[in-house]
């Protein structure tokens, strides 16, 4: 963990004594739930994480989602919650989906709910071959790319049967946005500290991954991954496979690129719809999740475009991957983990107010964030919020409930964190010196008074600068020379 050790992070092996767990799920299922946590400690699971991040639950969670609100009678906000393909669990769900297959007449796309990297993923059209899955001929291969021979699968990959585990079906989009004649998706990074309130941060920076096919329908291109899936773990195995970019395309570009195509209105629009849509599947987990102190979420959301720009939510991966296979790959992943960990805030440096903490910015907070009163990025009519030079609100303000302002998202936006975390330490120094000042003026110079300026630090009653001069580009004179705290983490194999 590269993020960890450059913050001044030192692993431990330790079972207990550690400040950040970044944990696989095994061990939030089997030891989790058996151990007690100091409240400093952060872990990067909610308990029950699975309500999110595993397909079949997903979609049954926006779905139920949807009817609680048609049955309120919100049907415009219910509205806004059909942002996932029809879907079913199979073979749970298999009678219910043959009658939507017959109906339907379009292509089908299985999916196992606990895989990822594109494994056991095959399209269908034919009731056959859901048929040949029921009965256990399908195997965990899936599609089939043309290239990968048995010997170069690895232990992970080893074909078993498809049918030892619930899949979905669901309705494949079969006219995605092309650029290039070729198939993407947006991997977009969400950080979730807290479920209650909810409180979701959005990263500036994404990607887009691409097939490295041209895209197409036909019946023989049918089982080719290197058309219809975008899994860098499927696609650097394909024969056109760009190791220079690595299949990938940052989401700003994406921006400028739909701008020049479509329009600044309707690219807003869109990137606006894919902020409603990565906050509507939080909500509809929110009252189900388990939410503690200790518990927070990094979240790698995969959405794709259709060609009429409608945003759809693929799944939401509570484990995104953060191995990098280009040099710009590893910086932005790098960047993005380590601004993520800073509002994580195992420090007590933050207040709480901050609307940006480096690339990353605070989209929702038991409501949608209101805008600030000195972005023309903004245009609702509202009051905005008066921010300091580094981001800090005098007071959050939020719309007041889960109905988004009409404003044009900063995802894709210019990531200035070169710039925003000096100002950020530089204004969180100052409130701290303010805090201190006034300890001191309301001890009246009295004994507790004479003391009050150290106290006041120690006592966490302002932000705790003291290791930001390790972390940071600040300057010295705006820290406090007291030595940096001894941060650990467990990352178990």
């Amino acid at each position: 963990m590269d993020v960890l050790r450059a913050k001044g992070y030192e692993e431990t092996t330790s079972e207990t004594e550690w400040d950040i767990g970044w944990m696989p799920r095994d061990w939030i299922r089997g030891v989790y739930c058996k151990v007690h946590l100091d409240s400093h400690q952060r872990v990067n699971h909610y308990r029950n994480f699975y309500e999110i991040t595993r397909k079949d639950l997903l979609f049954k969670n926006v779905r139920r989602m949807r009817r609680t609100l048609q049955k309120e009678g919100k049907t415009q906000e219910a509205a806004e919650y059909d942002f996932m393909p029809d879907t079913y669990v199979l073979p749970g769900e298999y009678t219910i989906f043959v009658d939507a297959f017959k109906k339907s007449q379009c292509i089908w796309i299985m999916k196992p709910i606990s895989q990822c990297q594109g494994r056991g993923i095959f399209l269908v059209d034919k009731l056959k071959a859901v048929s040949d899955w029921k009965d256990g001929k399908v195997t965990l291969d899936g599609m089939t790319n043309g290239n990968q021979t048995s010997d170069e699968t690895n232990d992970d990959e080893q074909a078993v049967s498809a049918a030892t585990e619930s899949y979905i079906a669901q309705e494949y989009i079969s006219r995605p946005l092309l650029i290039g004649g070729k198939k993407f998706d947006c991997r977009i990074y969400v950080l979730v500290p807290s479920y209650n309130p909810l409180t979701v941060w959005l990263c500036r920076d994404a990607f887009c991954r691409f097939s490295s096919t041209r895209f197409s329908m036909s019946d023989s291109d049918m089982a080719n991954s290197f058309v219809h899936l975008t899994n860098v773990a499927v696609q650097k195995a394909g024969p056109d496979y760009d190791a220079d970019s690595g299949g990938k395309w940052d989401i700003r570009s994406l921006k400028h690129y739909l701008m020049s195509k479509v329009g600044e209105a309707r690219t807003n629009k869109l990137f606006n719809d894919i902020e409603r849509v990565i906050v509507r599947a939080l909500l509809a987990v929110q009252k189900i999740m388990i939410s503690d102190e200790n518990s927070f979420a990094l979240y790698g959301y995969d959405i794709l475009i259709d060609a009429d720009l409608k945003v759809w939510l693929l799944e939401v991966n509570g484990c995104p991957s953060l191995t990098a296979n280009t040099p710009h790959d590893y910086k932005l992943k790098f960047d993005m983990l380590s601004d993520a960990l800073t509002i994580i805030d195992v420090e007590k440096r933050l207040t709480g107010n901050e609307t940006q903490v480096g690339g990353w910015d605070l989209i929702y907070k038991n409501g949608f964030i209101a805008p600030t009163n000195h972005s023309s990025a903004y245009n609702s009519g509202q009051p905005g919020m008066k921010l300091s030079s580094g981001g800090i609100a005098s007071s959050l303000i939020t719309t007041g409930n889960t109905q988004a302002p009409d404003y044009v998202s900063k995802l894709g936006a210019l990531n200035n964190r070169e710039e925003q975390l000096p100002k950020l330490w530089m204004d969180l120094y100052r409130l701290q010196q303010q805090q201190s000042q006034q300890y001191q003026s309301s001890s009246s110079g009295s004994a507790t008074g004479q003391s009050g300026t150290g106290q006041a630090a120690a006592s966490g009653s302002g932000p705790n600068l003291s290791s930001a001069a390790a972390n940071t580009s600040v300057p010295s004179g705006a820290v406090s020379t007291k030595p940096a705290p001894k941060l650990s983490f467990a990352h178990p194999r």
